[in-house]
């Protein structure tokens, strides 16, 4: 039968010198002297700044990513809210209204509507443009008329070392059809 090994305190040794490198096999070679403690740690060092540059580089990378698509959520808002102000527009209003070109102020009112609804600050948009083409149709002697509307509108992006800021242009067209 093999003799179990002694469990040997820190600083004694044993007598078989196989046992003294299970030991130290055991125990670490982190904690072995000389030129192998300094490589050791010039590796874990290096490694540390390694993994440092990754992951800032990565970070910045995933925050650019996620302000980006901030930006086009927000784009495809004032898209959206734009859209819904021209088809309000060019809806008829009333009967004694009906099929005529919407004043600017109503597309202004219907803007800053959608734009509210959206959660969107309504009173950035800047440069409001609005045509209205009243179209005949050939089978009637009835107006279709045909809403334009365009507008910019800001985005600042504000990062702890960036500033900077994006201009939205938004176009969006409906036209009433019978």
């Amino acid at each position: 039968m093999a003799e179990e090994p002694q469990l040997l305190s820190r600083g004694e040794k044993s007598r078989r010198p196989e046992e003294n490198v299970s030991l130290i096999r055991d125990r670490g070679a982190l904690q072995s002297t000389g030129k192998r403690a300094r490589w050791a740690k010039e590796k874990g060092a290096a490694e540390i700044f390694e993994a440092a540059l990754v992951l800032g580089m990565l970070l910045t990378l995933l925050v650019g990513v996620l302000y980006l698509s901030l930006a086009f959520s927000t784009y495809q808002t004032l898209t959206r809210a734009a859209q819904d102000a021209a088809r309000a527009a060019a809806l008829p209003s009333g009967v004694a209204s009906a099929y005529a070109c919407p004043s600017a102020a109503t597309v202004q009112s219907s803007l800053t509507t959608a734009l509210n609804v959206a959660g969107v600050d309504a009173t950035k948009v800047t440069g409001l443009t609005v045509t209205c083409d009243p179209q005949t149709n050939a089978g009637t002697s009835l107006n279709e008329p045909e809403v334009k509307l365009s507008f910019t509108y800001p985005y600042v992006i504000q990062l702890p070392l960036y500033s900077g800021s994006l201009t939205f242009t938004i176009n969006a067209q409906a036209k009433q059809e019978n």
